[in-house]
């Protein structure tokens, strides 16, 4: 079996348990797919979920089948997305199942036909808003993001109330990070401004 046909079997694998045991709705995995995956022994699943989380899945899909050794590799999503790039030039694939966070990373891998589609039976309960019509992605969870300051440099009544506000005036020439790998709370800032403004 080809790497791109035996990666979409463990992912299909992974992404059936993954979507379903954190909410108690286990459905029966194709025996096929259970089949192949035993067959293979190990699935490497690359991800953005913070390690506690990913851990939460890990584990919870190494007790429901046991007889595959699951482990993850964790980055930010540029770093997820680099490192499936390198191995892909360099002719490897070391990983079954990739979660990102950016669309666009997703969107380049399905052009590159690095991933391939994943239509899995338990996408029917999410809303169309939370998946590709192509099966190549499915939002499985929500990730906040907040603003926060420093205290010591910033008085309580100055304290910027919304992403708003960081664009006053007494801000400019001022220190304000914004995490590089935050390019989807840019994306929705910029979308919902420019909505505003017409």
């Amino acid at each position: 079996m080809d790497a791109t046909n035996q990666s979409a079997i463990v992912m299909q694998f992974l992404l059936a348990v993954t979507l379903f045991i954190p909410l108690n709705l286990s459905a029966a995995a194709d025996p096929k797919v259970v089949e192949a995956a035993r067959k293979e022994g190990e699935l490497v699943w690359y991800n953005t979920l913070v390690q506690p989380h990913a851990n939460g899945v890990i584990d919870l899909f190494m007790k429901q089948y046991p007889f595959i050794k699951a482990t993850f590799w964790r980055g930010g999503g540029t770093q997820v997305y680099s490192k499936l790039m390198i191995e892909n030039r360099a002719g490897r694939n070391d990983w079954d199942t990739v979660s990102l966070t950016n669309p666009e990373f997703v969107f380049d891998l399905k052009q590159r036909n690095i991933i391939t589609r994943y239509a899995s039976p338990e996408r029917e309960m999410f809303s169309e808003d939370l998946k590709d019509r192509d099966g190549y992605w499915t939002g499985y969870y929500a990730l906040p993001t907040g603003l926060g300051f420093n205290t010591r440099m910033v008085k309580k009544d100055q304290v910027p109330k919304t992403y708003q506000d960081l664009l006053a005036p007494m801000w400019k020439g001022k220190k304000i990070s914004v995490d590089t790998e935050g390019q989807e709370l840019l994306m929705g800032l910029m979308q919902a401004w420019e909505k505003k403004r017409r």
